[in-house]
């Protein structure tokens, strides 16, 4: 946890990687608070672990055709219909349906697969932006899998 207050980046999924310790939330809280690094990046950090932060993108409820697309895939991903070829097409669509998901909607066993045989192998390549929604919506699944 310490390494992601000098990391370019600043959503990593964060309650994961506590999960996989011994170690409770208020205690990595304070080791971050030792780390000798920008307060710029340590204050978001220790900010991120203290709060539920919202990651939710985009609308389901709007009329457009790119509300019509979020709810298609939103409701596809629900059923456990939505496929890899519909992710690799519309990245964008993709990390904003993943923020709406509560956590009994959000079937790990469905959507991590399509993470990674979709996302992964070409997330070095991913532009700034998208790669930035990419680790959001991750963000929003490692709060709703595995905070405590």
């Amino acid at each position: 946890m310490k390494q992601v207050c000098f990391e370019a980046a600043k959503h990593f999924p964060l309650h994961f990687f506590i999960n996989q310790t011994n170690v409770a939330v208020s205690q990595v809280i304070a080791e971050i608070q030792k780390v000798d690094c920008k307060e710029s990046k340590k204050a978001p950090l220790i900010e991120r672990l203290k709060t539920k932060e919202n990651f939710v993108m985009g609308k389901l409820t709007t009329k457009s055709d790119v509300g019509k697309r979020r709810r298609e895939a939103f409701n596809r991903i629900l059923d456990k219909t939505y496929t890899d070829a519909e992710a690799e097409a519309d990245l964008v669509t993709f990390f904003h349906v993943l923020t709406h998901l509560t956590g009994a909607q959000a079937d790990p066993t469905f959507l991590l697969p399509i993470l990674l045989r979709t996302i992964m192998p070409k997330y070095q390549s991913l532009n700034s932006p998208h790669a930035t929604l990419m680790r959001k919506a991750v963000c929003h699944l490692d709060i709703i899998w595995y905070r405590k």
